[in-house]
């Protein structure tokens, strides 16, 4: 499990790049809040590839990819929900984070990591996928 958490944590740290390049890329027409909703949209579908390829490349969710993919993006909105607050109370009680908005999604990606890799681990990617038989040894 710790490959997996080290695995998952560089997974986060892609989708923190992407989640805050998008939000930069969309903040002047969508808003500090509006553009995030994006650019979490786009973070969460990149870790989704990431995270079924390589963090849990053993396990399987026993799904079609589009189910697999709309369960992750479902799943992920319960750390996405710590995320944004975390990320909308910096902005709220900060004037450097509303300045800065990629402090505020660091702030968030650190809030909401445990929950998604949980939710990730425990809920989605909880069966391992079928290997070739073993035979016994004696």
């Amino acid at each position: 499990m710790r490959k997996e958490i080290c695995i998952f944590v560089l997974a986060g740290a892609v989708g923190f790049l992407v989640d805050a390049a998008i939000l930069y890329l969309t903040k002047a027409q969508f808003g500090l809040y509006g553009g995030r909703a994006i650019s979490f949209v786009c973070a969460a579908s990149t870790t989704w590839l990431i995270n079924r390829t390589l963090t849990f490349a053993g396990h399987d969710s026993g799904k079609t990819l589009l189910h697999e993919y709309l369960s992750y993006i479902f799943l992920m909105l319960g750390g996405g929900i710590v995320n944004y607050c975390a990320y909308a109370a910096g902005i709220l009680v900060s004037s450097t984070v509303a300045t800065h908005p990629i402090i505020g999604v660091a702030i968030g990606s650190v809030a909401g990591i445990t929950v998604n890799f949980v939710s990730s681990k425990f809920l989605l990617f909880r069966k391992n996928k079928p290997g070739p038989e073993r035979k016994p040894t004696r």
